[in-house]
């Protein structure tokens, strides 16, 4: 299903905004900190009014990932992907 920026429709009752492709992917050459922003992005969307969207997480969780997130991104923030490690995750 392809969705398109700024186009009303009747499931949300207002416009919204959707993030491209490009936005969307996460590849293993990324810091964890920009794929942690990234998943973010994916996971909650906003409509064009600043609220989120129906469907994806509500806001309590998703300020709980990102105090989650934030001190994961502490110790694992400027290691890419690929870099991380069993032993890493055992150390976190």
């Amino acid at each position: 299903m392809e969705y398109f920026p700024g186009i009303n429709t009747r499931a949300f009752g207002r416009k919204h905004t959707w993030i491209s492709d490009d936005e969307a992917k996460i590849t293993p050459t990324m810091k964890f900190r920009e794929a942690a922003e990234a998943w973010m992005r994916i996971k909650s969307p906003l409509g064009t009014d600043g609220k989120p969207l129906g469907g994806y997480i509500r806001p309590n969780t998703e300020k709980d990932y990102k105090g989650k997130l934030g001190s994961i991104t502490l110790f694992f923030g400027e290691m890419r992907l690929s870099e991380i490690r069993p032993e890493h995750l055992a150390t976190y």
